[in-house]
């Protein structure tokens, strides 16, 4: 028997009426299992005893679901307990979920002001997420941030399952009711998809942190540029690759499985009208430091099929979600290098989940949609079966600030070397010509007359644009 597997004498302490155990004694024996699970040592005695804590799911988890369970385990001992919804007793909201959702949001209207007193509940009807509470309770005038602060706060309430746990569903699902059908919007899918990227890094310890090992580098999606010799792409820099790779995409790209699962219809508009680089090596390059205006898409695997759909009225297109950026710097600054870059926020995002023991949404505060949003596609890009798997790429649609460039490839003839003509990046027009851009884009326009739609309306019977949650991920 080894010292650490050896019986102790542990004397009791008195605290008021009670005898516990020492501190110092109950850490020691933390890090004694601690210490086992890092040397995967006596593994099965220690899974049976964590049993039932968030982070340890299935019947094999790897020692690094073991630390963070154990971890958990700590964390709720020394929390308050999980509350009811609903007190089944007296068939109320219970008092105690108002303080809850009221957290953080203290200058708000309380949020008893948006429930129902009473709760009716039949004898098959179980109260087993946001999804089925929002559905048996909240009142038809909840605001947009009670919803987002009840699943928020979903992890510290007990739900009427086997686990505890809020059963799982979709964004889709919770606002397809004639109810909550008007919460469709930006902040409570953001605190969706925070949510979810928790839930989901739960079972996948050992990939998320291997995905951590990575520089943040490499959460960029594939840049896709249009040149004159046809599409290329650009894979961001790594450690051995200070300059990252551009790659020639064959002439039948759009049909490939790399890039099949694009809407038709999107995909149709980047191919058409994306405007075309030069295709050498250092005009490559410099395409990726013009202010720009980009497209990143996701295959949103979350999306429903749309004859399940009966309040949201959601058209096939939304599958592939979009969001519109500007990139002031270029492609390499607002992704990479500028201080609040789209990867740094992604890899901020995925660390701090990462340190989680439960959930905390303050911890995410300063993450917005589209950067969360891309940090849970990149998970779930490792998922292995083909049609779990969710893909991502970035588009440049239009570069500005490069006029020389591009009336040099319009007319197909060169430059001279020894021209000094120069054009001003920083130039505060060009900027503006950019934001105007983005904004049309945003509404699903192509130009200022605001009266081209990117996608023709007869397409879908429907205007498209990014600002509709149902399409894409830009603020409204």
């Amino acid at each position: 028997m080894s010292d650490d597997d050896s019986p102790q004498q542990i004397n009791l302490v008195r605290i008021g009426e009670h005898d516990v155990v020492p501190l110092e004694k109950i850490l020691d024996s933390l890090k004694i299992m601690a210490e086992k699970i890092r040397k995967q040592s006596c593994l099965e005695g220690i899974k049976d005893q964590l049993k039932g804590y968030n982070w340890l799911i299935g019947d094999n988890p790897d020692k690094w679901q073991m630390m963070k369970a154990l971890a958990v385990a700590v964390n709720e001992a020394i929390q308050e307990k999980k509350i009811e919804p609903v007190d089944k007793n007296s068939k109320q909201v219970n008092e105690k979920l108002y303080d809850l959702l009221a957290r953080g949001n203290e200058n708000m209207v309380p949020p008893k002001e948006y429930f129902r007193k009473e709760v009716t509940l039949s004898e098959d009807l179980k109260i087993t997420s946001p999804r089925v509470l929002a559905e048996v309770s909240l009142l038809t005038d909840a605001t947009h941030w009670v919803v987002a602060s009840m699943i928020e706060r979903q992890f510290a309430i007990k739900w009427d399952t086997v686990s505890g746990e809020p059963d799982d569903y979709s964004f889709y699902d919770f606002c397809d009711t004639e109810k909550t059908k008007k919460f469709f919007k930006y902040i409570p899918r953001l605190a969706h998809v925070k949510a979810t990227l928790y839930k989901e890094c739960r079972s996948k310890q050992k990939m998320l942190h291997e995905l951590l090992q990575e520089p943040k580098n490499s959460l960029c999606p594939e840049v896709c540029v249009k040149t004159v010799d046809g599409w290329t792409t650009w894979k961001a820099p790594d450690k051995g690759n200070k300059e990252g790779e551009f790659r020639p995409l064959p002439e039948d790209w759009v049909s490939s499985d790399e890039f099949s699962w694009i809407d038709q219809s999107i995909l149709q508009f980047i191919t058409d009208d994306a405007d075309i680089q030069k295709p050498d090596l250092n005009s490559l390059k410099q395409s990726l430091e013009n202010p720009t205006l980009y497209w990143a898409v996701i295959k949103d695997r979350d999306f429903p099929p749309i004859q399940n759909s009966e309040n949201l009225e959601l058209k096939s297109i939304g599958q592939t979600q979009v969001y519109v950026g500007k990139a002031n710097n270029g492609i390499k600054g607002r992704w990479l290098e500028d201080s609040g870059n789209h990867c740094k926020m992604m890899k901020k995002c995925l660390d701090n989940v990462w340190a989680m023991a439960t959930y905390d949404p303050m911890r995410l505060e300063e993450i917005q949609l589209v950067d969360a949003r891309l940090a849970l596609a990149k998970v779930r890009e490792k998922e292995t079966e083909e049609n779990n798997r969710e893909k991502t790429a970035l588009f440049v649609i239009k570069t500005f600030g490069d006029d020389l460039e591009k009336a040099e490839v319009a007319v197909q003839k060169a430059l001279s070397k020894d021209s000094k003509t120069k054009n001003d990046k920083k130039d505060p027009k060009v900027i503006k010509k950019l934001e105007d851009e983005e904004r049309y884009h945003r509404q699903g326009k192509r130009d200022k007359s605001l009266k081209r739609n990117i996608i023709p309306y007869d397409k879908y019977k429907m205007t498209w644009k990014p600002t509709l949650m149902g399409c894409g991920m830009n603020k409204f």
